[in-house]
């Protein structure tokens, strides 16, 4: 099965929220940590909105069925963790989709 998106599952005004929502929060992420199997996204301490998170994986999920997604959420220190995965291929596919090694992070 192919790792592509099918963005005929999201109609006009569903594809145009989940790109605001993606750049709001890859402009929210603090650190970006590869993983064997896709990337995590940390969040620190910035008031990022657990429901625009869950948002963009409702939508994110419909176009892009091959993505597993976790959120993590700290206790005391407010941090939150956002991991996107999935089998073979599909870190190298979010690296060239996200534009991940071009973004700036910020520790």
């Amino acid at each position: 099965m192919p790792i592509a998106c099918n963005l005929s599952a999201l109609d006009e005004q569903e594809q145009q929220r989940r790109g605001h929502l993606a750049s709001n929060l890859l402009e929210a992420v603090c650190e970006i940590v590869p993983t064997s199997d896709g990337y995590a996204f940390r969040f620190g301490e910035v008031k990022t909105d657990l429901r625009e998170i869950a948002e963009f994986i409702s939508l994110e999920r419909r176009c892009c069925p091959f993505l597993e997604f976790q959120i993590e959420v700290g206790g005391e220190n407010d941090s939150i963790n956002l991991h996107i995965r999935g089998r073979e291929g599909v870190k190298e596919f979010l690296a060239a989709e996200l534009g991940i090694n071009t973004i700036n992070t910020r520790a």
